[in-house]
């Protein structure tokens, strides 16, 4: 594939997997019949295209390609074609199979938490209180990455785990709740108390995982002034209707990284993705724990199965590109 203007032709030298790689396939929404999916690559600059000021030839990088448009943005191939505006530098020192698990699932964190919740961002660190946060979901890849950015703005975090409690609270979680066997009401009774007590007011909830996540706003956030939940995937009808009216839910499109379905973030994934390539370079920002499938891309069917039998927990899917047989 040739990269059009603005854009790099990647060689891959590992790729990734998300859950919306079989979600999208199944949806009635999306009618993607057999086209090359996946949007999470690392590898070298190939080519690139007219207008490119970022890259050379040659740069090793990470990237999150265009979901659901071309066969040439899709990850699952040696070469895939990136934006640059969502490709990020990597360090000579930072693996490929580290930075390969960044690129949509911390987008999509920085998106909740600094676009759509409007919580106070990394670089406006500064003195005073800063809020707390609510991370539904720390343990998933998406959770993770949202735990480490909002820890990185100075926020107070409460989050929920089952059995791999580790990895948020490798990620600097402030509180760790286990939600297994718990009702909704217990859950966010456990989160408003954790809140009340380290002295901080909650009126902010990120889902990151999509699971009950209106019964569980409607009680966390109950008589909370300006209180917003965002989330990723669109909730049932019957979660819809079940909404309390004083609660502003609003959905988190990763998508606005490359100005899809009319929400333009562009220009804040720009900056994201260079802070993003810095803090890993430092060591202060880490990538979610691998899971390398054995046989590269004859790996991927394999590993969209495990995804969609939710049998992937606290760990992003890998394919080295060089195992392919």
């Amino acid at each position: 594939p040739s990269p059009g203007p603005k854009e790099l032709l990647i060689k891959n030298e590992y790729v990734a997997s998300n859950p919306k790689d079989w979600k999208l396939h199944d949806s009635t929404v999306w009618d993607l019949g057999d086209r090359v999916e996946g949007n999470d690559v690392a590898g070298y600059v190939d080519a690139i295209g007219e207008g490119t000021t970022r890259f050379q030839v040659g740069d090793r990088v990470a990237g999150f390609s265009m979901m659901a448009t071309d066969d040439k943005y899709g990850a699952y191939a040696e070469y895939t074609v990136v934006p640059e505006g969502t490709t990020f530098a990597l360090a000579d020192h930072v693996k490929f199979e580290e930075a390969v698990t960044l690129p949509l699932a911390a987008m999509t964190a920085a998106i909740a938490l600094f676009v759509k919740l409007d919580l106070p961002k990394p670089k406006e660190v500064g003195h005073g209180k800063k809020p707390a946060v609510f991370i539904n979901g720390g343990s998933s890849s998406v959770g993770h990455f949202a735990v480490q950015l909002a820890k990185a703005a100075g926020l107070y975090v409460i989050t929920t785990a089952g059995g791999s409690s580790e990895l948020p609270k490798s990620a600097g979680a402030d509180v760790i709740i286990d939600y297994r066997g718990k009702t909704p009401d217990a859950i966010a009774k456990e989160i408003n108390e954790a809140a009340q007590s380290a002295g901080h007011t909650l009126n902010r909830v990120f889902d990151a995982i999509s699971e009950d996540i209106v019964r569980l706003s409607n009680a966390v956030l109950k008589d909370k002034e300006a209180a917003k939940t965002t989330f990723i995937l669109q909730v049932s009808e019957k979660d819809e209707q079940a909404k309390d009216p004083k609660i502003a839910f609003v959905q988190t499109n990763v998508g606005a990284a490359h100005a899809m379905r009319g929400d333009d973030h562009q220009a804040f994934a720009t900056e994201y993705y260079d802070w993003l390539g810095e803090k890993l370079a430092e060591g202060t920002f880490k990538g979610n724990p691998v899971k390398l499938m054995p046989k590269g891309l004859a790996s991927i069917g394999e590993g969209l199965n495990l995804l969609k039998q939710n049998k992937v927990s606290g760990q992003k899917l890998v394919y080295r590109i060089s195992d392919t047989p």
